[in-house]
């Protein structure tokens, strides 16, 4: 699963979670402020992101990315392997981790949220 893929699924579970109505995802370009999302929502995501990556690239100065593009680009190249040749969890690429986002549905058949799986 790509790092897009993974922030979409994120983003998708957090705006049911909080019940909010997303524009369509589908466009690099996308303005996070007309993303539908609100802050609350962002702090959730980037909390989310950091359970599943060990990647917080907000500790590096980072410039605050402005649309979903930049969004996904941030966290792609703060998990860039380091100069070192590190290969911890943190220094791994995002979009080569072994990942798989399952929905979770109630007794009844309705969505629940989605669970990341695999080698975070």
């Amino acid at each position: 699963m790509s790092a897009r893929e993974i922030m979409i699924s994120l983003i998708r579970e957090i705006a049911i979670e909080q019940k909010k109505t997303l524009a369509p995802l589908d466009d690099d370009d996308l303005e996070l402020v007309n993303s539908g999302l609100d802050s609350l929502c962002f702090a959730i995501l980037v909390a989310r992101l950091e359970d599943a990556t060990g990647v917080d690239p907000f500790v590096r100065n980072e410039a605050m990315p402005m649309t979903l593009g930049e969004f996904v680009a941030l966290y792609d190249r703060s998990a860039k392997p380091t100069m070192s040749g590190g290969n911890s969890r943190a220094d791994s690429p995002l979009s080569s981790r072994n990942l798989e986002v399952q929905a979770v549905l109630d007794n009844e058949g309705n969505f629940v949220c989605f669970r990341l799986d695999g080698d975070v």
